[in-house]
């Protein structure tokens, strides 16, 4: 997990502390923060900046230029601040209790990352004490985000095999990237590069990945006619690797001689266990390392993927071998020649 959020990109961070100092004359006594794209060294110059005025008597946001640039003025209740800090500095979503994700909505978690990533420009001491609390919680954040993002690309899973059902593949390819799209984020936040949005995510998947998991990935990811199946295994790639932390060679064309995962199946995170969603509506339990062998038997024979999971995770090949029956047993790692693979 991560130990740091994104850089910042100074002459961006600069022109939006100028603009900042002067809008804020319009309200001297409160405290504010940046955010937004410039903070997470993204944008252009033709970015706007976000401003955020912390304030218990909130107005509609505002739009303010100063010269050509535009500032966008966003007003924040101090209490709402500091309980969204407080319900998401440690991640404690488990199987049985995921009451911290029913909060930790999407749009919820853009604000916290927001502020996390902020610059603040004026304080009485409050915003200071609440980001020392965020950036001491950074890992658990991370996770939270991971957490979410896992949702969002299972619950596009369940939709692109509904439409694989009724003969709506343009749909099903639709859905299939919307779940790759997430887990793409998921990954990028596993590696520091929490910034939500899909506006950027090329752009930090450059910065933040590059080549480093080889050119056939980069141009599956980038490729919309990828088939349905592939893309659903690349975001089960992308989804056990922000997961559990490590770094594996995927394997996009998969031998249907050797086995593969089940592409139905969705991941997701809790504290212990990493749940394995299948069609079903029944899910299985793995434990991180499980999720792991998961991960890299897909498309690799029997032997060598005990052998690269062992070696990741340092653990005896007989206890692995024993856990890639049990995969095979619950039906989330197929066989050889277990499915039909739509290409």
């Amino acid at each position: 997990m991560p130990t740091h959020f994104p850089p910042r990109d100074p002459a961006q961070l600069a022109k939006a502390r100028s603009a900042a100092a002067e809008v804020l004359s319009r309200w001297p006594d409160a405290p504010a923060f940046l955010g937004g794209a410039p903070l997470a060294g993204l944008g252009t110059p033709a970015s706007d900046v976000d401003l955020f005025v912390v304030t218990a008597d909130p107005v509609p946001t505002e739009q303010i230029f100063v010269g050509e640039l535009r500032v966008d003025v966003e007003f924040v209740d101090p209490a709402q601040l500091a309980d969204l800090v407080a319900r998401c500095d440690r991640f404690s979503v488990t199987a049985a209790d995921t009451s911290q994700l029913r909060f930790a909505q999407y749009h919820t978690l853009d604000q916290l990352i927001r502020f996390a990533l902020g610059e603040i420009v004026a304080d009485d001491g409050t915003l200071a004490r609440l980001l020392a609390r965020v950036h001491a919680a950074e890992p658990d954040i991370a996770k939270l985000v991971i957490a979410r993002l896992a949702v969002l690309s299972a619950n596009a899973v369940e939709d692109g095999y509904g439409a694989v059902q009724v003969g709506d593949l343009s749909s099903a390819q639709f859905s299939a990237r919307k779940a790759l799209l997430s887990a793409t984020e998921a990954l990028l936040a596993s590696r520091g590069d929490a910034y939500l949005g899909p506006k950027w995510v090329w752009t930090r998947w450059d910065r933040t990945i590059g080549t480093e998991l080889g050119e056939q990935v980069r141009a599956a990811l980038h490729d919309p006619a990828t088939g349905v199946d592939l893309t659903f295994w690349l975001a089960q790639d992308f989804l056990v690797q922000a997961m559990t932390g490590h770094r594996y060679d995927i394997v996009l064309d998969a031998d249907p001689a050797l086995a593969r995962r089940n592409p139905q199946v969705a991941p997701t995170l809790t504290t212990g266990p990493v749940m394995l969603n299948r069609s079903d509506s029944r899910a299985v339990r793995v434990s991180p390392q499980g999720a792991l062998l998961w991960g890299v038997a897909h498309g690799r024979p029997r032997a060598e993927a005990v052998a690269l999971a062992g070696a990741l995770l340092g653990v005896g090949e007989p206890d692995i071998d024993a856990y890639y029956t049990r995969l095979l047993e619950s039906n989330v790692l197929l066989p050889e020649d277990g499915a039909h693979v739509r290409r």
